[in-house]
């Protein structure tokens, strides 16, 4: 009797090479999933060459589109208007134009039924991909960060228009957008160990911070916080996790002055400033860069801050809690969604760095509240981000666009 096999569908994945971090974190624990169903193919969007290295090391078909896509701090290919940079605007709006059409002329030679985008800034490409009459689900992972309502409106817009099917990582985000179709997908991590590592820590109590010197990561706040912490002559140790700030001399070119201007935000100098104003920080903090294994970052750590300055569910703390690692978070809804004050977790005011550094202070005071804060975290990382169930449901509702298609 002979056996036939369905072959399997195609499944393209879009994702913009900015830089490795917990989105891609995220797209690697899904491509490991998806590949038993799909035969997947990878379009990168971006020049950052570890990232684009690191994915072509997984041994996927990838395809890496790097002279059309805006700039990452620009949020340009979601929203491309930049009021107060007045060049980039009209460079990353070219650009957008430009990915709408090169996508969809490439497309068109794909015979790939379902587009699947990873990251939320990708908006010139959901556009290439309908016009190109492709089915796309559009992952959601963090709002766009502006306060301008018109830029939000227009990415929204976006986000509802040019999509079939739309995922949110967390109800908070699902709530903003509003979009009929949007479904609730949370990311998923496990952990090594499967009890909290809270018996082997030692005098010095260790603080780890994930996602490096970037200006909305809040990093320049948690510094600050350090600062009066150490005037009471509490003995901590930072490890921060991610992209270096540059605290290298300028060029003072005229050339590099008017690039500064329009192009800079001048953060690793705020970070630099910091630690000018207070050299007791100098041996205190410790800058890994990018760092491949993070279990051992969560294994050594006492306490995960997330200080971030905007409303953003960050993917360190599911891993956090997941280890069974207090986390101190600034209060934004997509946290506070998650974390408890005082049950499962600690919270504070964003912004306010005296409150985050009596936090600090409390925790490094109570072992008991953190063998606490530990236990009730895994308990909450494995009601939420179960690996199994999350990443299950992730695979019905992409095969059920290609049932649509």
């Amino acid at each position: 009797m002979e056996t036939h096999f369905r072959e399997k569908e195609k499944l393209l994945i879009f994702h913009q090479a900015n830089g490795i971090g917990g989105a891609v974190r995220s797209l690697t624990d899904n491509i490991s999933y998806l590949t038993k169903f799909y035969d997947l193919e990878i379009w990168l969007f971006g020049t950052h060459k570890p990232t684009i290295d690191y994915l072509q090391n997984l041994g996927y078909p990838i395809r890496v589109f790097s002279d059309f896509v805006p700039s990452y701090y620009g949020h340009a290919v979601t929203l491309p208007f930049k009021w107060y940079h007045p060049l980039r605007t009209i460079r990353s709006l070219f650009r957008f134009v430009k990915s709408i059409s090169l996508v969809s002329s490439a497309l068109a030679q794909n015979d790939a039924k379902v587009v699947y985008l990873n990251t939320s800034v990708l908006g010139a490409q959901a556009i290439g991909a309908k016009r190109a009459g492709k089915r796309v689900v559009w992952h959601i992972r963090e709002e766009p960060k502006t306060k301008n309502r018109l830029l939000h409106y227009f990415s929204n817009t976006l986000i509802r228009k040019y999509s079939d099917c739309v995922i949110c990582i967390c109800n908070t985000y699902k709530k903003k957008l509003n979009p009929i179709n949007a479904k609730i997908v949370y990311n998923y991590y496990k952990a090594r160990n499967n009890t909290p590592q809270i018996d082997n820590k030692t005098s010095e109590f260790k603080i780890l911070f994930m996602g490096g010197a970037i200006p909305h990561k809040g990093l320049e706040e948690l510094l600050q916080a350090l600062v009066i912490l150490l005037r009471k002559d509490i003995n901590i140790k930072l490890t921060v996790a991610g992209n270096k700030p540059d605290f290298s001399k300028r060029n003072i070119s005229f050339k590099h002055i008017v690039k500064q201007i329009f192009f800079s935000n001048f953060y690793s100098r705020t970070i630099q400033s910091i630690f000018n104003a207070n050299p007791k920080l100098i041996n205190k903090v410790h800058f890994t860069g990018y760092v491949q294994d993070i279990y051992q970052l969560y294994e050594e750590a006492d306490t995960l801050v997330w200080s971030a300055s905007v409303s953003h569910f960050a993917r360190p703390i599911m891993e956090a809690l997941s280890h069974g690692i207090p986390v101190v978070g600034a209060a934004h809804d997509c946290v506070t969604e998650f974390i408890s004050n005082g049950v499962n977790g600690l919270t504070y005011t964003p912004g306010s760095h005296n409150e985050l550094a009596k936090q600090l202070e409390t925790l490094v005071n109570s072992n008991t509240l953190i063998k606490e804060l530990a236990i009730n975290g895994k308990a909450t990382s494995i009601q939420y981000f179960d690996p199994q169930k999350n990443r299950s449901y992730l695979h019905q509702l992409i095969q059920e666009q290609f049932i649509e298609s």
